[in-house]
């Protein structure tokens, strides 16, 4: 993803998913309201929403890659995973992006 482009299908399931997304959080007044107090608290345009989901079906693969390549860095990267951390590790280890830190432990 930082240095090859997004595939077309990967482009239009994401757009597609996004604006899934803004259709049914329109559906709720709860997430209305949400999306109208975040336009004030940051004093944002009255038209913030459409705005930003202009933004997103006009992005290109190329954009996705530059700004993956600008904020995915592995070095600086945290990966949490939930589960069981012996059938896992290996999978983990597998990617090879880092070295996995096992905390906590079983619970009861």
């Amino acid at each position: 993803m930082r240095t090859e482009l997004v595939s077309d299908d990967e482009m239009a399931t994401a757009k597609a998913r996004y604006f899934a997304e803004v259709l049914a959080s329109s559906d709720s007044f709860d997430a209305s309201l949400q999306e109208l107090i975040g336009i004030a608290i940051h004093h944002l345009p009255t038209d913030e929403s459409s705005r930003r989901l202009a933004r997103v079906l006009a992005m290109t693969k190329e954009d996705i890659r530059d700004a993956a390549s600008k904020y995915l860095v592995s070095e600086r990267l945290r990966v949490f995973v939930e589960g069981d951390a012996a059938g896992i590790k290996g999978q983990i280890v597998g990617l090879g992006l880092c070295s996995p830190n096992i905390i906590g432990g079983q619970r009861p």
